[in-house]
């Protein structure tokens, strides 16, 4: 069952791709934002969203309905295998990066770790956004495309790797 010291968030669905399988997860927020962990600070991952609403149904939590977004992380794992700046993809990267970071603020034994680093950090994250070009930073007609140093790269390929990582070691497939 979840947490109770989560129960006040309000959750929605979240899919992900790993391996070539889909799967979900009940992603929350009250202002903070996280995953739904299990008492042993585990993370549910569910196949079908069936699994997921009956889950949430026991544990006493009303998922919100709205599509989920793909968050692919085997475009995470790909780009990880050949890490270039021409091929990073703003977007999922940073779809993925924000996901992990929900996942390691959401569970206490990997918060200390996950991206703290330096000020690079920052700078490769707002890169990231930048390059998303979301319309409510980008002004209209303009568009962003990032150029990456050899640093910049390594750090990326490092924070996401560690999330990955984070990823895998937290999840926990409920049957």
């Amino acid at each position: 069952m979840l947490d109770s010291r989560r129960m006040a968030r309000t959750y929605y669905k979240l899919l992900y791709r790993l391996d070539g399988m889909d799967g979900l997860l009940l992603w929350c927020t009250n202002g903070s934002d996280g995953v739904a962990t299990t008492t042993d600070n585990c993370v549910p991952s569910f196949k079908t969203e069936a699994d997921l609403l009956a889950y949430a149904d026991a544990s006493s939590v009303v998922v919100k309905e709205e599509q989920p977004v793909l968050h692919d992380l085997d475009a995470v794992v790909a780009w990880l295998a050949d890490p270039h700046g021409e091929t990073i993809v703003c977007s999922e990267l940073l779809a993925a990066w924000n996901l992990f970071g929900d996942i390691a603020r959401s569970c206490p034994q990997h918060t200390v770790s996950f991206g703290d680093r330096d000020k690079q950090v920052g700078v490769v994250y707002d890169k990231l956004l930048y390059g998303h070009n979301l319309p409510s930073i980008t002004p209209a007609g303009a568009h962003y495309t990032p150029e990456w140093s050899g640093d910049e790269i390594t750090s990326l390929r490092q924070i996401l790797q560690e999330g990955l990582d984070i990823f895998v070691a937290a999840r926990r497939e409920q049957t």
